[in-house]
């Protein structure tokens, strides 16, 4: 045993050994002959080994005090070193007798057994003499492991049912080292047999549901053992109290349904468990008019009851019943929807009683409201109808209260006054059908002015519901705005499914031109080439020359100005890719030219024109090849003349024009940056 010390750490358990001395015999001869040697110190280490045991990861530092003597003669100091580092010595040097205390820490050691030694070396004073004595140590670091087995816990019973239950929670040690712990729960519902232990246990556990209500109850029974793996370790107990319950919704029934009516009604109950398990419901009634499908089930899961009210035959008043719910699991009584179904006579009304109107016959619809209400009880369906095609409704039928929409439409009616009737009827209402009278009164129609921008194609119809003529009794008209600048050209065409006719007036309506067939044509009107004296607005009427035609039109008016001259002209060679530089030769008796057209007045046709002249022959200023009219839309179009027939041998120069279909040309753009009297390109073809 290790001796003890004053401190809290509480002292190892030492090893004793005893040391043998050594006897020297010398022979008593030498020992007369020789000198007697000085007095020699014995160096002494008391206990001679160290051995200990302490948790793993703990700071339960493990103490041993080694008592160092000295059994021989003189003087000696001794000094203590280790090579391990979970050994501590305090102190390390020291004289003889002495206390060396050697410390052993398991802080930062794994379980395992655990190997050094000390070493004290001792020194005599004046003397050249060195002592060594190693100390061996061991070391034993423990750590237990807590095991609890199981680690969930579920029971189940029913609300008010008292019941209790028992369960064993075993405890082992899987680690080394002993193992102490701990229980505790943390609900009241929860009781423990035994809150500790040490090493291997169990722990009863009982479940009490006295006193709680339905639902589902969690708790947890922690152990806990300091020191060990696996700490702390918590079973979940969960207990379910079982409390089903019958929940029917909506909580009641009203519906009204028209008397004479076959129409059934239906309601849809929703029947749920309010609770948790499971319940088995039936629904009853008591009337004949009333019917349930499905009329038993079991919840979960939710079902749909489909409760159908027929009024067939159900004379006009309020009928009631009851439908009951019973579930025998359920903790509520049964569960009652009442139902009340009225059957209802309901009253028509119609506001107001009269429509009267007035349009003349170039306005638009004109729309008036109608107010169907129900001035009795139940519900009403209404039906309207119309008798006249200029009458339109918004709705043929729908439910009271509601609002109905006359249009009155005066396109194509005649001047005078029209009639008509609107009907709204709901069968078996009192006061049904109600007539709704139309008066309508259509005068003369006069001209709305369309804006028009020259350089544009305008299509239309000229019909009934137009204008009548300012300018031709009996006709009708598109009247047509636009404003012009002095100095500007103006040219209006008219082509028709009927004989157009055109009149041109200034604002103030006086005539300024009229036309009714275009030179050389049928049917069509032309007003050309008019010039403009006075900036201003002006009005072009389109319309027939025999009174009353009618049917589709095309009106085209243009501000007449030239095209633009030809842009990016080329010379090429027959086909069309090869550029032929200016001045050089081409092998073939053909030429292709090209360039980009364009015309300011973007609804006209334009066309590239030519004149090709042999070197030494005046251009004359008549075109020599035309290519075809390409649209000028868009920003112009490319295109090109094919040039044959060119004579071997001989050089040529050319220049090019842009006309339109009207005949305007621009001026004539030479090519090339040549001298006007050089060669633009040479025909040389090689025998």
């Amino acid at each position: 045993m290790t001796t003890s010390r004053p401190r809290s750490v509480r002292r190892l358990c030492m090893l004793g050994a005893v040391a043998l001395a050594s006897v020297s015999v010398a022979c008593h001869l030498d020992m007369l002959l020789k000198t007697k040697n000085p007095p020699r110190p014995a160096l002494s280490i008391s206990p001679a080994e160290v051995r200990d045991s302490a948790r793993a990861g703990s700071r339960d530092v493990r103490e041993a005090d080694v008592e160092i003597t000295n059994d021989g003669e003189g003087s000696l100091q001794w000094t203590a070193s280790d090579h391990s580092s979970w050994i501590h010595l305090d102190p390390t040097e020291g004289d003889v007798p002495g206390t060396l205390t050697i410390r052993l820490d398991p802080e930062n050691l794994d379980p395992g057994v655990y190997e050094g030694d000390v070493t004290v070396m001792a020194t005599a004073a004046g003397v050249a003499d060195t002592q060594l004595t190693t100390i061996p140590v061991t070391f034993l670091v423990t750590r237990p492991g807590l095991n609890v087995s199981p680690m969930t816990i579920e029971r189940s019973t029913k609300v008010g049912s008292n019941e209790s239950f028992t369960e064993t929670i075993q405890v082992t040690n899987n680690g080394t080292g002993q193992l102490t712990w701990s229980a505790d729960e943390d609900k009241s519902w929860l009781s423990l047999g035994t809150s500790s232990g040490t090493g291997n246990g169990a722990i009863p556990v009982t479940i009490n549901s006295t006193g709680l209500g339905g639902g589902t109850y969690h708790g947890t029974i922690t152990v806990t053992a300091p020191g060990a793996t696996g700490s702390p370790a918590r079973v979940s107990v969960t207990l379910n109290v079982l409390a089903p319950g019958l929940a029917v919704s909506p909580g009641q029934i009203h519906e009204t349904s028209p008397v004479g009516s076959t129409i059934p009604k239906t309601t849809t109950l929703h029947v749920t468990n309010s609770g948790n398990g499971t319940v088995t419901w039936t629904a009853a009634k008591t009337q004949l008019w009333l019917s349930l499908a499905p009329a038993t089930g079991t919840a979960p899961p939710a079902a749909d009851v489909t409760v159908t009210l027929d009024p067939n035959g159900l004379p006009p008043g309020i009928y009631r019943d009851t439908v009951v719910f019973s579930a025998p699991e359920a903790t509520n009584g049964p569960v009652l929807v009442p139902v009340e179904f009225e059957i209802a006579q309901p009253g028509l009304s119609v506001a107001p009683p009269s429509i009267t109107a007035t349009a003349d016959q170039n306005d638009g619809r004109k729309q008036f409201d109608l107010s169907i209400t129900n001035s009795a009880g139940g519900t009403l369906g209404w039906l309207a109808s119309s008798d006249q095609p200029w009458i339109s409704l918004s709705a043929l039928g729908g439910l009271a209260p509601s609002t109905l929409t006359v249009t009155l439409d005066p396109r194509g009616l005649p001047a005078g006054t029209q009639t008509g009737t609107v009907t709204v009827a709901s069968p078996g209402a009192a006061g049904s059908p109600f007539a709704v009278p139309v008066q309508f009164t259509i005068t003369k129609k006069s001209c709305n002015e369309t804006a028009i921008t020259p350089d544009v194609v305008r299509n239309g119809t000229l019909d009934a519901n137009d204008c009548d003529a300012p300018h031709r009794p009996g006709s009708h008209a598109n009247l047509y705005g636009l404003t012009l600048n002095a100095g500007d050209t103006l040219s209006i065409r008219l082509a028709a499914q009927f004989d157009a006719y055109l009149i041109f007036t200034d604002g103030a309506g006086n005539v300024l031109a009229q036309n009714d067939e275009c030179p050389g044509e049928s049917g069509t009107a032309c007003i050309m080439n008019f010039p403009i004296a006075t900036g201003g607005h002006y009005l072009i009427e389109a319309t027939s020359t025999s009174p009353g035609a009618s049917g589709q039109l095309t009106i085209t008016v243009v501000r007449e100005r030239a095209p633009t001259a030809p842009q990016g002209l080329g010379q090429f060679r027959g086909n069309g890719n090869t550029a032929i530089a200016v001045g050089d030769a081409t092998p073939e008796n053909q030429v292709v030219i090209k360039g980009k057209v364009d015309d300011p007045n973007d609804i006209q046709q334009v066309r590239l024109e030519i004149e090709l002249e042999p070197m030494g022959s005046p251009f004359t200023g008549v075109a020599t090849h035309v290519g075809d009219f390409v649209s000028a839309g868009g920003g112009g179009s490319q295109t090109s003349v094919q040039v044959t027939g060119l004579t071997n041998n001989t050089g040529y120069r050319w220049r090019a024009r842009t006309c339109d279909n009207t005949g305007r040309c621009s001026a004539w753009l030479e090519f090339g940056d040549n001298a006007d009297s050089a060669m633009d390109f040479k025909v040389v073809i090689q025998p």
